[in-house]
């Protein structure tokens, strides 16, 4: 865990003295594994951990991490004995939740209150806030700890809607003061606006892409946090096999073979989180970059190396990577994501429950 360690620090040299910092942990920790994270940001020093669910939470609790969590995702099925008998911190945002929350509560029950900004999700809406927290005078047992809202746009290269979010936020805090509320954290910051908008960490900044090691969006300075992928993929050569001219390999026979190729077969494929649609793919064998060929299987991926410099002497066995070592040959979780056409925390939280895991 020294690469999350390693971040951690990088990231919280960008917060001003005082900012607190809460990791979400929430789909495995990015597919990092919940608990081992949980532990080592207990140990490391961050100040509170973010989930979505209460199943999440009460994993936790029951592994004894006794750092603050707070339940993004709102009551769904757990209620306000759930939240207190774990001492967790409910999400309330609507007011149907807020009136059983209160009507179960067996004592205060502290809860942070959501407001939409502008992502169009969970949240009481700007416009709608002043009739909320008059409601909330008929729930006496809930004390708003905390507001927070959530960036729709804070890893584009428009300013324009994060900037709008900011600006709302502030306007909720004032109508949440002048309703008689003294919440002690406000909080709005993701991993891009930790990094891009400084404005916008209040109290405490939540972080999760970032504190794995991947770069959430660009900084109009052009300055970039040192950030290590804490998470690397490693397979293997099962098979290395030699086919001459015009031989095809994999499903529909795709991949033809336009000179004596070499190919070597790895064990590892869409089952366990390549994505298929991957176009342009490449992995890494003795730190040279070698492209996938032919279409993706469920256990299986195959690599041409009639390029590679070594490739006579490949053998079975040899470690072959995924993902995650640094370098200028090296791929990121990033790279994944460009060839499938989709986004870093899809490959992160997609890697499937066969591969094995190892805590180093």
């Amino acid at each position: 865990m020294t690469a999350l360690w390693e971040n951690l620090q990088s990231l919280r040299a960008r917060l001003r003295p005082g900012t607190r910092f809460m990791g979400v942990v929430k789909a495995d920790a990015y597919g990092h594994g919940l608990l081992p994270v949980a532990r080592a940001l207990e140990t490391y020093g961050a100040d509170g951990l973010a989930v979505a669910f209460g199943a999440e939470a009460a994993e936790l609790r029951d592994q004894h991490i006794r750092l603050p969590i707070l339940v993004m995702g709102g009551p769904y099925r757990e209620w306000a004995s759930f939240y207190q008998h774990y001492e967790v911190t409910a999400t309330v945002f609507d007011a149907e939740a807020a009136r059983r929350m209160n009507a179960e509560a067996m004592a205060p029950l502290r809860v942070h209150l959501k407001v939409d900004t502008g992502m169009g999700r969970l949240g009481v809406p700007l416009a709608d806030l002043p009739a909320f927290l008059e409601q909330w005078r008929a729930w006496p047992k809930l004390i708003l700890d905390g507001v927070f809202s959530h960036f729709a746009c804070a890893d584009e290269a428009d300013d324009s809607l994060t900037e709008t979010q900011i600006k709302r936020f502030e306007q909720a805090v004032e109508a949440v003061r002048a309703h008689g509320h003294r919440p002690t954290i406000l909080h709005m910051a993701n991993s891009a606006a930790t990094l891009r908008y400084p404005a916008s960490h209040f109290d405490m900044v939540r972080v999760g892409l970032a504190l794995y090691g991947v770069q959430p969006g660009g900084d109009p300075t052009g300055e970039r946090p040192v950030l290590r992928p804490v998470m690397r993929v490693w397979s293997e050569v099962a098979l290395v096999k030699d086919l001459p001219e015009g031989a095809t390999s994999g499903y529909g026979a795709e991949f033809v073979a336009r000179r004596p190729t070499r190919l070597i077969v790895i064990p590892l494929g869409y089952a366990d989180g390549f994505r298929r649609s991957a176009t342009g793919a490449a992995v890494v064998l003795r730190g040279r970059r070698i492209p996938v060929v032919g279409r993706v299987s469920m256990d299986m991926i195959v690599a041409d190396a009639s390029d590679h410099p070594e490739a006579a002497s490949i053998r079975r066995s040899e470690p072959v990577e995924i993902f995650g070592q640094p370098g200028a040959d090296g791929i990121r979780a990033e790279d994944h994501a460009v060839w499938a056409g989709t986004v870093p925390y899809e490959i992160l939280t997609g890697i499937g429950g066969r591969v094995n895991r190892r805590i180093v």
